[in-house]
């Protein structure tokens, strides 16, 4: 009885610390984003130049700079707090069936303006009479933008990522739904690649052009995306073999396809 008792409470506390660090984390973002707003809305007027133009070329950067700034901290609040309700088993799933295909083309045109920017094609192969799938929507979308983007971190500038999306089965011949996102980085790339090579860093990522990389270059995109794979009951692998494009693979069990 003296243990079930301590195990309990070791429950109810770890239950309240968790509540209480989702409260607080909920309490300043609220905080921070209140006068980040205002930053960035600020910032906005002077990008568009609504009240007049600004003759020094070098004011219009920093004020360029400001605003991505601001929106990459408003972004890494969104992802900190959605971590900590993944972690405290504090967020809640809006599910229903969703046509994949459908949400892949979406993704890919909310990265439009980037995939432009960084000159990378994203190329989509999903297979035929591919069933629905039971997830939260908004969730998946946050998974799919977030692999997506990693991947097009890791891609030189006229390069490829491949997203596709098949019906296959695991180890133990259930079926499982597979999303799978590959990258062409520059350690994968033949000898011959060197213009491309000469883009990249040591560690294979595209070299910063200005500071408004900078925050694209850390972030919690992977972090979070684990949290939310497994609240899914999913399973997120990645594979980096030397010589061969990486790949990041998430299996949804045969319980979420939709037939």
């Amino acid at each position: 009885r003296n243990k079930m008792a301590q195990v309990k409470k070791a429950k109810e506390a770890a239950e309240l610390s968790n509540r209480v660090k989702v409260e607080f984390l909920g309490s300043m973002s609220h905080e921070l984003r209140t006068p980040l707003n205002t930053i960035a809305g600020f910032t906005e007027v002077m990008k568009n130049q609504v009240y007049g133009p600004i003759k020094n070329e070098r004011y219009q950067h920093y004020i360029d700079d400001i605003y991505q700034s601001a929106h990459q901290l408003q972004v890494l609040i969104s992802d900190v707090l959605a971590l900590a309700k993944a972690e405290s088993d504090m967020m809640e799933l809006q599910e229903k069936p969703v046509v994949i295909p459908f949400i892949i083309n979406k993704c890919i045109r909310v990265l439009a303006e980037r995939l432009k920017e960084t000159e990378v094609t994203v190329e989509s192969r999903v297979m035929d009479n591919l069933p629905r799938l039971l997830v939260d929507e908004l969730r998946l979308k946050q998974i799919i933008l977030n692999l997506l983007s990693n991947a097009i971190l890791h891609t030189p500038s006229g390069g490829t990522v491949l997203i596709e999306a098949r019906i296959e089965k695991d180890r133990k011949q259930q079926q499982v739904f597979e999303l799978i996102f590959t990258d062409f980085g520059a350690k994968n790339l033949p000898q011959e690649g060197k213009a491309m090579r000469e883009q990249m860093d040591e560690d294979g990522r595209p070299k910063l052009r200005n500071r408004q990389e900078i925050g694209q270059m850390s972030n919690l995109g992977i972090p979070l995306t684990k949290a939310l794979v497994a609240m899914h009951q999913a399973t997120l692998e990645i594979l980096s073999p030397p010589g061969k494009p990486t790949k990041v693979i998430v299996r949804f069990p045969k319980e979420r396809i939709v037939q």
